[in-house]
């Protein structure tokens, strides 16, 4: 069958990056036998009539996008013009918008066919079923929508228990060219400064919980051997010159012994790759972090969330404040760059518990921006909503999904959850924000000038991202709204 696969825009400020669940699909479906035609609308910043346009170029059979939850309401919009014209033609779609409200999903957009989590198997057996007239009913991890309309939703799929037998993401049918002509930037600082880099990927899942989260590939936790991963790292070195990669792991180090082996084996090597990851302060010592600096590890990236004990618990981090401090200690001692997320808006924040991240913040010498404690559909806080009867209809839930598809990931005020007030909410971000950076710069101020001129660059480049996909129009939307201080509009439940 002949397969179109979409790459919807994302965050259309940023630079565009690999898709990687769409090139394993890729690779998957082509591995079968399937067509696949790639529409890479994040790469070439298409529009919607654009999108249109490229597909009214091909025959095909099926039309699959993603779709994270974020873009909810893109995928209605395009989907539903989609429908106009092909009528008959199946639209299938996965990612985070189908996995974790996939019968507000099918009934609100013109998707016939929802993925729950992983994609790569199943997607192949909704194609056999195409083919054989077999029922869908019968396969496992969809969603789908019968021929009265009404949406069933399948039991889960069993996780891919060896990712070393799928093949690698199939770069070669995206527009490589244009991903690689972009500078690698971790927050505001370019680490590439011209080197090429691309996403990659070692394991998939998470074992914790914490109440914030909503994860990819659920508990299960799955890891590629060092030889394929390698192996992998090597295939993009030598047809794109590829030698920094970004690895997307939920928990990179959660078996320590794996991911030394990782790091022998990358050193046996010799090739001088550089590498970044994300992970539990928990789940990493120094003898490990030694390890992997050795191997090429720049970057490393913490959820520390909060340097309270009672947020820790309240979100179920299962984590100590002290275990977090050493691990942060480790590695600025052997000399890895930090990223460190922390949030605000927990249930049952205040003064108090703000007070105690803010001293953790400067004990450590870290200089964190903070996200809102915001619940995604998919999360333990999205769940206790439901059951608190919050979100009341469906109209409700679409509204607020698609407010977060529009207020920032979690950097505005969406919804709040905390117990203050929206305001006073607020006012302890910006103040907390305040104290560390005023105890930060007066211990660097050479790094307050710096900083400044990072961020102008980042703003000139979002600009720019802003103005190639929506014209000069946005652009000037985008700085009359920062100038005058418009507020993000803030979700209210109906209870």
């Amino acid at each position: 069958m002949e397969v179109i696969l979409i790459n919807p825009p994302i965050r259309e400020h940023d630079n565009p990056t690999f898709p990687l669940g769409l090139g394993y699909l890729a690779a998957v479906l082509r591995k079968e036998g399937h067509g696949v035609i790639v529409i890479d609308a994040a790469a070439h910043r298409l529009k919607k009539d654009e999108i249109i346009n490229e597909i009214k170029k091909h025959k095909f059979d099926v039309l699959a996008i993603g779709g994270l939850i974020t873009l909810f309401k893109y995928i209605n919009s395009l989907t539903s013009d989609v429908k106009k014209l092909y009528p008959n033609i199946k639209i299938i779609s996965g990612g985070s918008a189908a996995s974790t409200v996939p019968s507000l999903f099918l009934k609100r957009t013109k998707v016939d066919i929802g993925i729950l989590y992983e994609a790569e198997m199943t997607i192949i057996d909704i194609l056999k079923a195409f083919k054989d007239g077999t029922p869908l009913k019968d396969i496992p991890g969809i969603a789908f929508k019968d021929e009265s309309g009404n949406v069933i939703v399948n039991p889960l799929r069993e996780r891919i228990d060896n990712l070393d037998n799928l093949p690698f993401p199939a770069y070669d049918l995206f527009p490589m060219e244009i991903y690689l002509k972009y500078d690698l930037y971790l927050g505001t600082k370019n680490y590439t400064n011209g080197a090429k880099w691309m996403k990659i990927s070692r394991t998939r899942g998470c074992p914790w919980r914490c109440t914030f989260c909503a994860r990819n590939f659920g508990n299960p936790y799955k890891i590629r051997s060092a030889d394929n991963v390698i192996a992998e790292m090597k295939m993009l070195y030598s047809n794109y010159g590829i030698t920094y990669f970004e690895f997307q792991d939920e928990t990179f180090t959660v078996h320590k012994r794996s991911t030394k082996e990782f790091c022998d084996r990358l050193i046996e090597s010799g090739h001088n790759f550089k590498w970044s990851c994300l992970t539990r302060a928990d789940m990493v010592d120094k003898e490990l972090l030694q390890k992997m600096k050795d191997a090429g590890c720049f970057y490393i990236n913490f959820g520390l969330e909060s340097g309270s004990q009672r947020m820790l618990d309240a979100v179920d981090k299962k984590i100590k404040v002290e275990r977090m401090e050493q691990a942060v200690r480790w590695v600025q001692e052997v000399n890895i760059d930090l990223a460190h997320s922390f949030m605000i808006g927990i249930p049952g924040e205040n003064k108090e518990t703000v007070q105690e991240t803010i001293d953790f913040c400067k004990r450590l010498n870290l200089h964190p921006n903070f996200f809102i404690c915001t619940p995604y559909p998919g999360t333990i806080l999205w769940d206790k909503l439901k059951q608190e009867g919050k979100l009341q209809t469906e109209e409700e839930e679409e509204t607020y999904i698609n407010g977060l598809g529009e207020s920032g990931d979690a950097i505005n005020l969406n919804m709040n959850v905390s117990g203050l007030s929206n305001e006073e909410l607020l006012n302890l971000r910006d103040w907390a924000t305040k104290e560390i950076a005023n105890h930060y710069y007066k211990k660097h101020p050479a790094e307050y000038f710096k900083s400044r001129i990072e961020w102008g660059k980042f703003a000139i480049r979002s600009l720019r991202n802003i103005y190639t996909t929506h014209g000069i129009q946005s652009v000037f939307t985008i700085i009359g709204n920062k100038l005058s201080g418009k507020k993000t509009k803030i979700f209210t439940t109906s209870s």
